[in-house]
């Protein structure tokens, strides 16, 4: 399995490193401190080499707002350790039970000048996200990106407007202002057989929102001439067989049919689907007949024992796909021209343009000399494109990669942004790549954030969940490793309880209203006391359909709340009817 993974992944694995630095795949679940693991290694660099700017360190995150809490612990970890050099035993994190940097005595004096020199630069630390780091590499290189210098980036509304009116403009572009017989013929094909303009419409922009893929090599859609030989098989059969003895059924019309009519030896793929199109519906409707030699040749022109499945089918899902991947590419070359011309850029832009640029040895060996070591954090969220950019920069110009330069933090049980296009296949991927070529893979499995009744119970489970690892090759299934308790006690006084509220309603139309009503009573009995304590309740609602009955209630009981971002506000009534006012 390792050897077939080597060649189908497209991430470099080269030889074992020799001793010396190593690049490291921390793998780390939720609540074990992988955060304080990335601050742990930056530290020992940056008290290991006095000299070593803070600048030459770029820490990737999955959102900004991590960016920034990593930066600012890596800030007051050393501001921590400053305070303490004149200790006898310096640790960090201070009291922890199991510390991740020890201050050794021998390079205590040499530590203590670094650490003040370095918390005097840490603000130039690179802590931002992947399509921050894009952006600064594209603004550095715009000429060679084939970007306007002073590009801005779009998305939402604007995002979405540009998108909108490009595509008008190209339609109109491909039917009217420059049509070909062959791109008419195209949207001829696609109107007749997938449907209506919006619906191609949204095929292509659901393609566009892939171009990522659309831009790799792939084995294509291969052709007509694959599957010829079979087709010629079965109607070959079909003409030398007898009919006489057969019952009037659709697979009669379907054997007479070919024995009338010569097929396209050696056609085209349009050529074929013509020939099957005077049979489509028969084909459909066929009933297997007795002889089992004009039964097998019928099951071929079928692809399948059962019925809904004829050739013709087939061949008119593989030509529609051919014909929207074509359209779908030249809307994709029209709208990065109309982009060029804006002087703008999308998020999916600063990625892909990105790997572009670094396509161009010039420019990638000169990214590379920006920094020394790359910091991955949330690395299961990453896609692709993304993967292949840090793979990029963490190697050498022979591919092999870099020892000691890259450090990836994550979890693959924890991806669960595939809208994001999320790949756990590419976690996979690179850090098998990694580890062959020498990184250190280092789990941490204990667990801080839980308390150990949980974790014994979340263990049980998931151990069953993930059992079953080799069910299909083809799908990646992480090892569970089970997450040990890094508590010793419980935080609260009594074990977790479960209360059943029950709320007596004479009308239907009441009962939510008495199960908030019930709800409010109870959060304010188990109240400690004061504003901040009302944060310890969370409401989960299956739907939300009646949401305005328990905001109502807490409204009367004086029950202060907060809503989620998501769908809050505007799901409430006062709001619609005020929105539907003013639209009017």
């Amino acid at each position: 399995m390792k050897n077939t993974l080597q060649h189908s992944l497209p991430f470099n694995a080269s030889p074992a490193a020799p001793a010396g630095p190593r690049n490291l795949v921390i793998e780390a679940g939720a609540g074990t401190g992988k955060t304080s693991a990335i601050v742990a290694e930056v530290l020992r660099l940056l008290l290991d080499d006095e000299g070593l700017d803070p600048e030459r360190i770029v820490l990737m995150t999955f959102t900004e707002k991590a960016a920034g809490e990593i930066a600012d612990r890596i800030h007051e970890a050393l501001a921590e350790l400053e305070l303490r050099f004149d200790d006898d035993e310096i640790v960090w994190p201070a009291g922890s039970p199991k510390p991740l940097l020890v201050v050794p005595r021998e390079k205590k004096d040499a530590w203590r000048r670094a650490c003040a020199k370095q918390i005097a630069r840490i603000d130039a630390i690179r802590s931002q996200t992947i399509h921050s780091f894009c952006q600064s590499l594209l603004r550095m290189y715009p000429i060679e990106a084939g970007l306007d210098p002073q590009f801005k980036i779009i998305q939402g509304f604007e995002h979405s407007l540009l998108f909108d009116q490009a595509y008008d403009a190209w339609l109109d572009d491909e039917t009217r202002v420059n049509p070909s017989p062959e791109k008419l013929q195209e949207w001829e094909f696609l109107l007749a057989h997938v449907g209506y303009l919006f619906q191609i419409r949204d095929l292509v922009f659901a393609l566009v929102s892939r171009r990522d893929l659309l831009r790799e090599d792939a084995a294509g859609f291969g052709s007509i001439a694959e599957v010829e030989d079979d087709l010629l098989g079965a109607i070959t059969t079909i003409r030398r067989g007898d009919l006489s003895r057969l019952n009037a059924d659709h697979a009669l019309d379907v054997f007479k049919y070919v024995q009338a009519n010569e097929p396209p030896r050696g056609g085209s793929l349009e050529a074929w689907i013509a020939y099957f199109e005077p049979i489509a519906i028969p084909l459909r409707e066929a009933n297997l007949p007795r002889d089992p030699v004009l039964k097998e040749a019928l099951i071929v022109l079928r692809t399948e024992k059962d019925k809904g499945a004829p050739i013709y089918d087939r061949l008119i899902r593989h030509r529609s796909a051919v014909a929207l991947l074509a359209l779908t590419l030249r809307f994709i070359a029209f709208l990065d021209e109309e982009k060029k011309k804006l002087g703008v850029a999308d998020f999916d832009d600063l990625l892909l343009r990105t790997l572009a640029l670094l396509e161009n040895p010039a420019v990638l060996d000169r990214a590379r000399q920006q920094f020394d070591y790359l910091f991955v954090d949330e690395f299961q969220d990453t896609d692709r494109t993304q993967a292949k950019i840090i793979e990029k920069l963490a190697t050498d110009r022979s591919g092999a990669w870099i020892p000691g330069r890259t450090v990836v933090v994550g979890d693959p049980k924890q991806s669960i942004y595939g809208f994001r296009r999320a790949d756990p296949e590419t976690y996979r991927a690179m850090t098998g790549a990694m580890i062959e070529a020498g990184a250190e893979h280092r789990p941490i499995i204990g667990q801080y954030r839980s308390d150990p009744p949980l974790l014994d119970a979340i263990n049980a489970i998931f151990a069953c969940v993930f059992a079953d690892s080799s069910s299909d090759a083809n799908v990646f299934r992480p090892e569970y490793r089970a997450l040990q308790a890094g508590k010793r006690e419980l935080r609260r006084e009594s074990d977790a309880r479960i209360t059943f509220l029950h709320s007596e309603a004479g009308v239907e139309g009441h009962r939510y209203l008495r199960e908030a009503e019930a709800v409010a009573e109870w959060i304010l009995a188990h109240r400690d006391g004061g504003g901040r304590d009302l944060q310890r309740f969370a409401i989960l609602f299956r739907r939300l359909t009646k949401l305005d009955e328990y905001l109502d209630t807490f409204d009367r009981y004086g029950i202060d709340y907060v809503l989620p971002t998501t769908r809050a506000f505007l799901d409430r009534r006062a709001p619609v009817d005020i929105l539907a006012v003013l639209r009017a």
